[in-house]
């Protein structure tokens, strides 16, 4: 409810203030989304993107500093691979819509995590030239999704850890698939005389966000732009930790007596950032986006609550409607916000490490 009060006052404002301003002038987008200025009426604009880390591609050399010997537990991030699909519109001079829709296949904790992310906003511009010193204000109402399918952790190493962290001192422990307790070695078998390979399970992976973001540009010539904005989002994560098979009486007789918490919690995020375009040497276009963020979580999850981004890309213009770009992004407390399900009291202090990969793609610019 406090978010959409936001929301009410900002945009009753925002529609009062704008009805004595003029229309704004509307200037081209590259591969940012942070731009103060509207798309042209009728203007419609796809992109696809494609984003990797691993070995060869690690532009930040993370792997080497960041995530040497971080695999051994729960939670640690590796290599990524992911494509992405964006479309803007442009309603009118001063309303636009935007849609994004990203999958990431990434290596967590000895599984591969395959993320689902979605993010829509609609961006209207309140003024044009309110003071000299800015010469565009908007503000930005939207709503992002991650979802991911169950993940089973069948790693002896990983699941003593995570008995550890759920039970401390507990005498339980997991090797070659035998269940050990107090020094009793328990096999568990099916109806078919098949051994069974107890794994963690981690189910219900969801965090859904409403945000609010207001842009401020300052455009120093026809060829660079400076956008300021700050922000909030109200963010509702979901996550179940639970032992498979769920249904055998001796497993949960052991195991289940834990009583393993669900982590379904909510959380606020502040946050404030800047984008800077230039369009240089035969018409090329660069952009650096940086955005710090800082969470209020609860005090037994606090390990990690800021995070840096830093986004960085260089377009090329290859016809009147195509543009292809390159560059990459950097994190310094990894997916913390990003991808808020991900972190969690068992994960939180795999989070300490910067991670980054590099992205390619190819935008489609048609005026209806």
């Amino acid at each position: 409810m406090k978010f959409f009060k936001i929301v009410n006052k900002i945009v009753v404002s925002s529609f009062l203030f704008s009805s004595s301003i003029v229309s704004a002038n509307s200037l081209n987008y590259a591969e940012s989304n942070i731009n103060a200025f509207t798309l042209q009426k009728n203007s419609l604009e796809f992109a696809l993107k494609y984003s990797k880390i691993n070995d060869t591609i690690d532009f930040l050399n993370v792997k080497d500093t960041e995530l040497k010997g971080v695999p051994d537990s729960i939670g640690s991030i590796g290599d990524m691979d992911g494509y992405g699909i964006k479309i803007r519109y442009g309603v009118h001079e001063r309303f636009s819509i935007f849609g994004e829709f990203d999958k990431q296949n990434i290596d967590y904790s000895d599984e591969k995590l395959k993320n689902n992310k979605i993010d829509v906003f609609a961006r209207y511009q309140i003024a044009q030239k309110p003071i000299n010193a800015i010469d565009a204000i908007s503000v930005d109402i939207g709503y992002n999704q991650n979802s991911a399918e169950q993940l089973n952790v069948t790693n002896d190493t990983l699941l003593n850890i995570m008995l550890q962290k759920i039970k401390p001192g507990t005498s339980a422990k997991i090797s070659n698939g035998d269940l050990y307790k107090d020094d009793m070695k328990i096999t568990l078998w099916n109806a078919n005389g098949d051994k069974i390979i107890p794994a963690l399970s981690i189910d219900d992976l969801k965090d859904s966000s409403w945000y609010i973001r207001l842009l401020f540009a300052k455009q120093f010539t026809n060829k660079s732009i400076l956008d300021l904005y700050l922000g909030f989002k109200q963010t509702d994560i979901k996550s179940l930790i639970g032992i498979e098979p769920k249904n055998h009486s001796l497993l949960n007789d052991i195991i289940g007596q834990y009583k393993i918490p669900n982590l379904n919690r909510d959380e606020n995020t502040f946050f404030t950032g800047l984008n800077y375009s230039l369009e240089f040497f035969n018409g090329l276009i660069g952009e650096i986006n940086y955005e710090y963020s800082t969470t209020n979580r609860a005090d037994d999850i606090d390990y990690i609550t800021e995070n840096h981004t830093v986004d960085a890309s260089i377009s090329k213009p290859i016809t009147k409607s195509f543009i292809a770009f390159i560059g990459g992004r950097a994190m310094y407390r990894q997916f913390s916000t990003d991808i808020p399900y991900l972190y969690n009291k068992y994960t939180q202090t795999t989070f300490d490490h910067k991670y980054g990969y590099a992205k390619i793609g190819l935008i489609y610019k048609y005026s209806l």
